[in-house]
C-alpha cells in the first residue's frame, strides 16, 4: 500500500470520529447531558490517533520526503497543511479543557466544547479534503518508487510504535454506535 493510501484510509476513520464529535455537539447544544467519559474518549482519539499517529506521519515523514523531492516549504501546500495542524492543536487544547471542565460540572463547559468541537470538525473536514484531493496526489507524483518504499517502511515503524491504537479505534467504534448509528457519517 502506498503511504498516501494509508493516510487516506486513516482519513476515513478520522471522519467517523468527526461525525461523532459533531453529533455529540448537537446533543450538548440541545441541552442533553452526555457522559463525561464520552467527551474524554473523543479527545483521547484526537490526541492519540489523529495528532500523534496521523499528523506525526505527515509532518515527520511525508512532508520532509516531499520537501526533499522539491516541494516548496515556505508559502506552499506543506506550509498550509502544517499551519492547519497547528490550528487543530489549538482547538484540541480547547476541547480538552472543555471536556475536563464538563467532567468537573463547570458552568459553560458544554458550550465551550460545542464551540471548539464544531470549529475542529469544520477545519478538519476541509483539511482532509485538501490532502486527499491535492496534497496526496502531488506526493504520489513527486516521490519515486524508491522514496515511497522508504516512506512505507518508516510508516510501518511509526505504526508499530504508536501506543493504544486498537483501543482508540475500539472506542471510536463504540462512540459511533452511540452517536451516529444508522447514519454512519453520511455527510462526511
Amino acid at each position: 500500500m502506498r503511504p498516501t493510501a494509508e493516510l487516506t484510509s486513516e482519513h476515513n476513520q478520522i471522519k467517523i470520529m468527526l461525525a461523532v464529535i459533531d453529533a455529540a455537539c448537537d446533543r450538548l447544544d440541545a441541552g442533553q447531558a452526555l457522559p463525561a467519559e464520552h467527551l474524554e474518549k473523543m479527545v483521547a482519539f484526537v490526541v492519540g490517533f489523529i495528532d500523534k499517529r496521523h499528523h506525526d506521519k505527515e509532518e515527520g515523514l511525508l512532508f520532509p520526503a516531499m520537501e526533499s523531492a522539491g516541494a516548496p516549504v515556505e508559502g506552499g501546500p506543506l506550509a498550509v497543511m502544517s499551519g492547519e495542524h497547528d490550528i487543530a492543536r489549538q482547538l484540541l487544547k480547547q476541547m480538552s479543557d472543555a471536556a475536563s471542565a464538563y467532567k468537573a460540572g463547570e458552568a459553560g463547559a458544554a458550550a465551550a466544547f460545542v464551540e471548539s468541537g464544531r470549529d475542529y470538525v469544520s477545519l478538519m473536514l476541509a483539511h482532509i479534503d485538501k490532502e486527499d484531493q491535492f496534497l496526496y496526489p502531488m506526493a504520489d507524483r513527486q516521490l519515486s518508487g524508491q522514496q515511497q518504499e522508504k516512506l512505507r517502511r518508516m510508516f510501518d515503524k511509526t505504526n508499530a510504535a504508536t501506543e493504544d491504537c486498537e483501543r482508540l479505534l475500539d472506542d471510536m467504534r463504540g462512540l459511533q454506535e452511540i452517536y451516529i448509528k444508522g447514519i454512519r457519517g453520511a455527510h462526511y
